[in-house]
């Protein structure tokens, strides 16, 4: 172990050494300080092994996708094959364009408001209420039908 060490060591000076300005004036690892690795095979954390199973995937299942009402929309300019992936471009892109929006409002207002802290504290504050707003009337649900809610 001592000699690789100081194999590494050697390497590492006569590469410093092909560069003037970098140069080592000690060893990077006291030898003795590295130990090997002990490994051992503790029972309680060995993956377990499964028998393969054939699955057929849903979309091979040969049933009509059902669109949602905004697909069902968007499918008329881009096509039905598209429509999920354009409604999901679409709301990424919306996010990104608020985003900036919002990043941009919040450097106007540092100019008036020189206080940070306070306003990223305000912002998660009324963050928390929105939310805990929208999840005690029960609006959470509907998101996951992809049904359009806005609560403003």
């Amino acid at each position: 172990m001592a000699s690789a060490l100081s194999a590494c060591n050697t390497r590492l000076a006569s590469l410093s050494s092909s560069r003037p300005t970098q140069r080592l004036a000690r060893p990077l690892v006291a030898p003795g300080l590295i130990r090997p690795l002990q490994t051992s095979r503790i029972p309680q954390f060995e993956q377990p092994q499964f028998a393969p199973v054939a699955v057929k995937a849903a979309a091979d299942s040969g049933a009509p996708k059902e669109l949602d009402p905004l697909e069902t929309t968007v499918a008329k300019f881009v096509g039905e094959k598209n429509a999920k992936s354009a409604v999901t471009l679409g709301f990424i892109a919306l996010w990104y364009a608020l985003n900036v929006y919002f990043n941009l409002l919040n450097k106007s207002i540092f100019k008036y408001f020189p206080f940070p802290y306070t306003v990223s504290t305000v912002h998660v504050v009324v963050g928390t209420a929105y939310c805990a707003l929208v999840y005690l009337i029960g609006a959470k649900q509907l998101s996951f039908g992809r049904v359009s809610v806005l609560l403003l």
